[in-house]
Order: C-alpha cells, then sequence, then structure tokens
C-alpha cells in the first residue's frame, strides 16, 4: 500500500478517503462485536481457556486499529475543513 501525504491529496479523494473509513469503522464495529460475543460464549459455557484469550487478543488488535482509524479521519476532517475555509 502506497502511503499518501493527506495534503497532497485532491479533494474528490479525500471524500473518498472520508467514506471508505466511515465504512471501515462500520465492519470494525461489527468484529469487535464479533470477538467480545465470542470471548462471552467461551467464557459461559467452557470457561475462560485459549478460545477465549484469542478473542481478547483479537479484540485489542480491532480497538487498536479503531483508534488509528479515528485519528486518521480527523485528520481528513481538518484538512477538508481548511481546504472549505480559504
Amino acid at each position: 500500500m502506497k502511503l499518501t501525504n493527506i495534503t497532497e491529496l485532491h479533494t474528490a479523494d479525500l471524500y473518498k478517503k472520508l467514506k471508505s473509513l466511515k465504512s471501515e469503522k462500520i465492519i470494525n464495529a461489527v468484529l469487535i462485536g464479533f470477538a467480545v460475543g465470542i470471548f462471552a460464549y467461551s467464557g459461559i459455557v467452557t470457561g475462560f481457556g485459549l478460545g477465549s484469550i484469542i478473542a481478547l487478543i483479537l479484540a485489542y488488535f480491532f480497538i487498536k486499529n479503531a483508534k488509528n482509524r479515528d485519528a486518521l479521519e480527523k485528520e481528513v476532517v481538518n484538512e477538508l475543513n481548511s481546504r472549505e475555509s480559504k
């Protein structure tokens, strides 16, 4: 994946990026919910074992990804706001 500077992108590309980030937000929320559900089910049915630990590790990575995505979304919104104010 090629990394680009946000300031180098066109406004239309920034809107596309913002739209994709919002759809990623929904997908990430579903994955976090699924991992937490696996953790809860595994904990209730079989006790806290390997399955519940793996689900917690997956949830941690999904949450970490969500925080990075939120920071990127804020940068894109700030850049769009600065372009619109000019």
